[in-house]
């Protein structure tokens, strides 16, 4: 029964903390915060990083699973709200975002809700606008200040 106990609560502490963030990296209990890096049309293919981007953009996903998008075109800023989840299809990770519908939509989405793909602890990929000829987005994850 001991030995049991030794392997099984180190599992079971590994898996509650991976819950806990999200499977992901929450190191100061704030969050994390996900910049737009880089845009390919689904057209052409063509790529725009950095000061390129058609638009910059910042997703701040909170411990509290609620979201806050800022996006800056032509030097007004956009701000769009809702809450999200981690969901998994077809053994693929993603973060959903439901819009809370009295904000300024600026979903990157045909559908209600958008979704994010985590290909790594750092890198994610919108590609839930490609359906409806929009780019493909790719975002770089970092800790979020707390406040934001």
């Amino acid at each position: 029964m001991k030995r049991i106990l030794v392997f099984l609560l180190p599992a079971m502490v590994a898996i509650a903390c991976e819950e806990k963030a999200g499977g992901y990296e929450v190191d100061n209990g704030c969050g994390l915060e996900l910049k737009l890096v880089k845009m390919t049309s689904s057209w052409t293919g063509d790529e725009s990083i950095g000061a390129k981007l058609e638009w910059q953009e910042t997703i701040v996903l909170s411990n509290d699973s609620t979201f806050l998008k800022r996006r800056n075109h032509d030097g007004t800023t956009y701000e769009a709200a809702g809450r999200y989840a981690y969901v998994t299809y077809d053994d693929r990770r993603y973060v959903e975002l439901t819009y809370d519908p009295r904000e300024n939509n600026i979903r990157t989405s045909c559908l209600p809700n958008e979704l994010i793909e985590v290909t790594s602890s750092r890198q994610y990929k919108n590609i839930s606008w490609q359906a409806c000829d929009g780019p493909v987005l790719e975002y770089e994850a970092h800790a979020a200040r707390c406040g934001e």
